[in-house]
């Protein structure tokens, strides 16, 4: 009898439902992982497994089926007409402009992912099981993190740091009193939804060496979050928090992050160097849900560090105040004004030097981007006024700069052609920055004027073939781009080179790349490649060292001289017909005469990643090998030594798994690095010790 029930049970659901199972894959034919489809109206959900997979009852009244995942388009589909094991396409998209997330009209639809942005929609990879920012960089292969001296880390791409691009928060440059990067980072990382990040080439917002542009988490939806982190060394922790409470037009959001990071000498295991980052933002945000966005952004971070050997200490804060106005018209396009203010507060004391400052930058400007048929034109004016207020032991510099920035790019697309070679996009992005720095006559201390007028200028062409389909992407870069040092850049520089006449000078890059991108035929059943072939060149004129300070975290900038780069680039992709492992290897080989003027940059690296996805948990196996590379460090006499490092190798292991319950998403994340057995000194530190860390990351939605 208890038998009959359950199968009269059994049947009688299976009346009422219907299984709908089908296949989601990107543009490049690779599968999508945590995809959520949600079924109208009864709001039943499910979301992709790693191949792509989803499978699921739903009710037979229900009529459409949503598809949607961060950083890509989102479908409706009839479940009516829906057919049982369909491959869907997920078209991807960059949200870099507020109104990106409003159902706003565009008269056509194309991926704005270019070959030289890496983008990171930050919540698919935490839903993946990425446990924290380092983690999600980590996974390129062509992004390399640096520690610092003061255990920091940060973002290096084919030898351009952080301090070398510029940085963009929510497409507002901020980077002109000092560059505001700390940890990789500018927020807490939950307070941040998509990070993009540049390697050259076109980037709509500048023309520059590369480009950070940090997108803030506002969606109007509640949210909580955060993120823990502890390492094997009882000071190397961190915390991340993030809550939002947000409606159909408002929402209002807050987080909150520590992070504590202790370095040792060669000579002891026990940690002596002590660094601690705090930081908060909060966002407020009204929309009327279809073209008008208007919110208020704060940011702060504060950063302290203690050397218990050479008693040497520091304490910095940067807040960061922003009002963002934006909206959009068929007729007039995203119009958006803005205007923000940045403190700069600081005290330090290394080498019997006391250096205090209170420096401030004001801001304004506007944008405009407008889509006309198959091409987008962008243009953008910043203005800002800068007050110095800095003390350097018993000398006082008081000191304005002015800086005005004009920036306009246009991006064209071509449909395809039944041709041998046809051109798939062009772009060319124009940048005008004008800087002058003037000492106040109240200040004692003598700051020689500056005046700046630089134009830069960009190009990028991608080509396709429909006689050599194989080949899916051929493209050409080149520009001529300079970078003006920042406020905190030129008081360095001042203060460590007495000779007025060796004050530092813009630095100016002419680059020009070429590469292709050639794949195997996609196939659902065999193995499949993708290779990369690159090859860049860039010839650098007042090329900007950066020299290491004795016995502190600080360094200096310096006009080293001219010097010629030639690289080349070798990135291949492999995944067998077994969608649970897949390979990648990069190498990247560099011909500098002078290895000397970029700092800890080796000549040579060889990157392998294997990445293993299994149902119970994913495994991510990272392999470098870094040849010879060089520092300057200025020594207690003021004398300058160059500094060689030889060939090392790292092996860094990554385990990972997520668990996604309705609104509960929960992930794990173990971390293994430098597990190799040379290690790199630096300054009689030992940042390259062995590390083992555990990540643990939650979010209710």
């Amino acid at each position: 009898m208890k038998l009959f029930i359950i199968l009269s049970l059994h049947v009688l659901l299976i009346a009422k439902t219907k299984p709908i199972r089908g296949y989601i894959v990107g543009e490049d034919l690779n599968a999508i992982e945590n995809v959520r489809i949600t079924s109208l109206p009864s709001k039943t959900i499910t979301s992709t497994k790693a191949e792509g997979i989803f499978n699921f009852l739903i009710p037979i009244k229900d009529r459409q089926l949503i598809i949607s995942k961060q950083g890509y388009h989102s479908d409706t589909l009839n479940v009516i007409l829906f057919k049982n094991n369909t491959r869907l396409i997920l078209k991807e998209y960059i949200v870099d402009n507020p109104l990106d997330n409003i159902n706003q009209y565009i008269t056509f639809i194309v991926s704005r992912r270019d070959k030289n942005l890496f983008h990171y929609p930050l919540e698919n990879f935490y839903m993946s099981g990425y446990g924290n920012l380092k983690s999600i960089l980590l996974e390129n292969s062509a992004i390399t993190l640096k520690p610092g001296l003061d255990g920091l880390e940060s973002i290096s791409l084919r030898g351009i740091t952080h301090l070398d691009m510029d940085i963009l928060y929510d497409g507002i440059k901020f980077d002109g009193l000092v560059n505001p990067l700390m940890n990789a980072s500018i927020t807490p990382e939950l307070a941040v939804s998509d990070l993009v990040i540049s390697k050259g080439g076109h980037y709509k917002l500048t023309a520059s060496q590369g480009a950070i542009n940090f997108i803030p988490n506002i969606s109007y939806d509640n949210k909580f979050s955060f993120n823990i982190k502890k390492s094997h060394i009882d000071l190397n922790s961190s915390f991340d928090g993030y809550a939002s409470l947000g409606y159909k037009y408002g929402a209002i959001n807050g987080s909150w992050a520590t992070n504590e990071i202790a370095v040792a000498y060669e000579d002891t295991s026990a940690p002596e160097v002590f660094t601690q980052i705090d930081r908060n933002a909060y966002n407020i945000a009204y929309t009327n849900a279809k073209n008008l966005d208007v919110r208020f952004m704060s940011f702060d971070n504060l950063k302290n560090y203690s050397n218990q050997r050479t008693f040497g200490s520091s304490s910095d804060s940067i807040r960061n105040k922003i009002f963002k106005f934006s909206q959009w018209s068929p007729l007039t396009g995203l119009i958006t004004i803005f205007g923000s203010y940045q403190q700069n507060q600081g005290q330090s004391y290394f080498n019997s030097d006391t250096i205090l400052n209170d420096n401030s930058m004001t801001g304004f400007g506007m944008s405009l981007e407008k889509d006309f048929g198959n091409s987008t034109y962008t243009f953008s004016t910043l203005t800002n006024l800068l007050d110095i207020d800095y003390i350097f032991n018993s000398d006082s510099i008081l000191s304005d700069r002015q800086n005005s920035i004009f920036s306009g790019s246009a991006k064209y697309y071509f449909t395809k052609k039944s041709r041998f070679i046809y051109l798939k996009d062009f772009s060319v992005v124009y940048t005008k920055e004008r800087t002058t720095d003037m000492r106040k006559k109240e200040s004692p201390y003598i700051l020689k004027s500056n005046y700046w007028d630089n134009n830069n200028f960009q190009l990028r062409g991608s080509f396709m073939s429909e006689r050599f389909p194989r080949i899916s992407l051929f493209y050409i870069n080149m520009g001529n781009v300079f970078r003006t040092p920042s406020v905190d850049e030129v008081l360095n520089n001042r203060l460590r080179i007495i000779k007025l006449k060796n004050k530092v000078l813009p630095e100016q890059n002419t680059m020009a790349e070429m590469g292709f991108v050639f794949n195997s035929k996609k196939s659902s059943n065999q193995s499949n490649y993708q290779i990369e072939l690159s090859n860049f060149f860039h010839n650098y004129k007042n090329k900007i060292q950066r020299v290491l300070v004795y016995g502190s975290p600080l360094n200096y900038p310096s006009n080293s001289g001219n010097v010629n780069i030639y690289g080349f680039n070798c990135s291949i992709k492999y995944q067998p017909k077994y969608n649970w492992i897949d390979f990648e290897t990069i190498f990247t080989n560099y011909s500098i005469p002078e290895l000397s003027f970029f700092s800890l940059q080796p000549r040579t690296i060889l990157k392998h990643h294997t990445h293993i996805k299994t149902k119970y948990f994913n495994v991510l196996l990272m392999m470098r090998n870094e040849g010879e590379k060089y520092f300057t460090l200025r020594k207690s006499s003021g004398i300058l030594e160059d500094i060689k490092l030889g060939s090392s190798n790292y092996l860094s292991v990554m385990v990972y798994k997520n668990i996604n319950y309705k609104i509960l998403n929960l992930n794990f994340n173990l971390l293994g690095e430098n597990l190799q057995s040379n290690k790199l000194i630096i300054n009689e530190l030992n940042i390259y010790d062995n590390k083992y860390s555990i990540n643990i990351n939650v979010s209710i939605i």
